[in-house]
């Protein structure tokens, strides 16, 4: 019987990597080789995608960045050491069906990962955290096998020091494309569940390198395989079904009218069987057309009163829902309106959908408004205009991104725009549920040589929300105010109640400024919400 002819092995000493232990290499080692190390590159890209997607997850459901991205990848780190050392008690032997068998056991859990999470918040909240550093641990610790015994399996093929070096440059390179891939195409794109079986696809190609370079095919590994690419599919095809019933369960018993992804965040409206409307970003309510003026009309009105006179140039930072900007427009005196506003798609949606033109009352069409889409912070720098009114009407600083447009460095930057005699105001959290993070606010803009003039309202989709007023000069005192325009909540009796601060909502003793040296806004404003629950 005729032998089969074998392929060329001819040694190729110039690659250390390589050579065999006698010296020698062969084009069937160069070619094993080549497809594990493409297994580990893989593999480390995936394994960092998995662990920002936790971490994004936790912390888009549960607030507090900083807490939630620390302890996700400490214990995610933690699960990946011990799947390290598990590595042990896997065989030579049976060392790449074992590899197969990872692959694709990491694809189906870190696949379907954030689609279980979501789920369990939306039923089973109560089993969310446990259920979360579950999943966050099997994935970490899945993920910690990979490349220990991606490095046994390329044992045979070089020494140890080209085999490290081959092995650790693709670990911390994939770690790179995952790292600038994730936030800027993958989450901006495809959102946390679809993005977590995108990834998985990686880890099955992954499978199919190894089972590639593998002396030996089983049909069990392959079966898996394409057991799995099944199932994946099957994810990603009913993956937008799955997060309408999520977010149908989440937001219940409100309906979700519209819903979608812009780059900095996700954008929902919903509307209760009452008929109001409401504004979500990120899952945070920012409006409900049930009560909004209890919220806009103190913002605006209550600041031209403190103002002592109808604005005539008036700069918004945020508010790119467009309602602070209808209240504005009831002063015949204003000239021009500017809106900075990160976000263009929230613009977009406030100019033409019909959920929010029946709210702000087509404010965006007036040819006084300007829209510029800049962080708030960088505008500022490089604006070089004055205004008699400032209005600071962004999200919660709940996040270190948001708490740095809540500093004494930023209020500084806010003082430059005011006119001697303008007046700008902040919305800052509740007095009552966040008592420390809203007087910290007060003091920051104090802090920023600023007199200040705190008031609140009683909002019912928030409870108690305050705002904080400023100026350069003197502010009147309440009782001499005077409403330029009445709306249909802020009344005179009204606006002087504003002003007035129970026992309950007084400023502490001992009270200190945000600064960029000293972040303590957002861990205040979230302890004190957590403290309310």
């Amino acid at each position: 019987m005729s032998k089969a002819p074998e392929i060329d092995e001819a040694p190729e000493e110039q690659n250390p990597f390589f050579l065999r232990e006698d010296g020698s290499a062969t084009r069937t080692d160069r070619f094993r080789a080549r497809w594990l190390l493409g297994a580990v590159g893989l593999a480390a890209i995936s394994g960092i995608v998995y662990e920002l997607l936790l971490a994004t997850t936790a912390s888009f459901l549960l607030g507090d960045s900083v807490r939630e991205w620390s302890l996700t990848i400490g214990v995610y780190l933690a699960a990946m050491g011990l799947g390290s050392y598990a590595t042990r008690y896997v065989r030579d032997e049976s060392l790449l069906r074992s590899l197969i068998a990872l692959e694709v056991s990491v694809a189906l859990i870190g696949g379907f990962s954030t689609m279980i999470l979501l789920s369990t918040f939306a039923w089973v909240e109560p089993i969310f955290r446990p259920t979360f550093f579950l999943i966050v641990g099997i994935v970490g610790m899945l993920v910690g096998l990979e490349i220990p015994l991606l490095t046994r399996a390329l044992k045979p093929y070089g020494d140890l020091k080209s085999t490290l070096s081959e092995v650790f440059g693709l670990d911390y390179g994939g770690a790179l494309i995952a790292s600038v891939v994730y936030p800027l195409f993958l989450y901006p794109l495809l959102g946390v569940v679809r993005t977590a079986l995108a990834v998985s696809l990686v880890n099955i190609l992954g499978a199919l390198m190894i089972l590639r370079a593998s002396q030996t095919r089983t049909k069990g590994s392959t079966t898996a395989i394409v057991t799995a690419i099944l199932i994946l599919g099957a994810g990603l095809a009913v993956s937008s079904l799955a997060t309408e019933r999520i977010d149908a369960a989440v937001y219940a018993p409100e309906r979700v009218a519209y819903q979608d992804r812009s780059p900095y965040q996700r954008i929902t409206l919903t509307r209760r069987p009452s008929g109001s409307t409401q504004l979500y970003l990120n899952g945070h309510l920012q409006f409900s057309t049930s009560d909004e003026a209890r919220y806009h009309e103190p913002l605006v009105h209550g600041s031209v009163a403190l103002l002592g006179r109808e604005p005539e140039q008036v700069l918004i930072l945020g508010g790119g829902d467009g309602i602070a900007i209808r209240e504005l427009l009831h002063y015949d005196s204003v000239r021009s309106i500017r809106l900075v506003d990160l976000d263009p798609q929230v613009v977009a949606l406030a100019r033409s959908h019909p959920m929010l033109t029946n709210v702000n009352q087509g404010a965006f069409d007036d040819p006084r408004v300007e829209v510029r889409h800049e962080d708030a912070l960088g505008f500022l720098r490089q604006d070089d205009h004055l205004y008699d009114l400032i209005l600071v009407d962004l999200p919660d600083p709940s996040t270190p991104g948001l708490a740095r447009l809540y500093t004494r460095q930023f209020y500084a930057r806010v003082k430059d725009r005011l006119r001697q005699d303008g007046l700008f105001t902040t919305q800052a959290g509740s007095p009552y549920h966040a008592t420390a993070a809203f007087w910290c606010i007060a003091e920051s803009v104090e802090d920023a040589g600023l007199e200040v003039r705190p008031f609140h309202a009683n909002v019912p989709s928030f409870g108690e929300w305050g705002f904080v007023a400023a100026a350069q000069r003197s502010l009147p005192d309440a009782s001499t105010l005077t409403l330029l325009h009445q709306g249909s909540f802020l009344t005179e009796s009204e606006l002087a109640a504003m002003f007035r601060f129970p026992s309950d909502m007084q400023r502490p003793q001992s009270t200190e400024a945000h600064t960029l040296l000293h972040p303590q806004l957002p861990a205040l404003f979230n302890e004190g919400w957590r403290r309310s629950r």
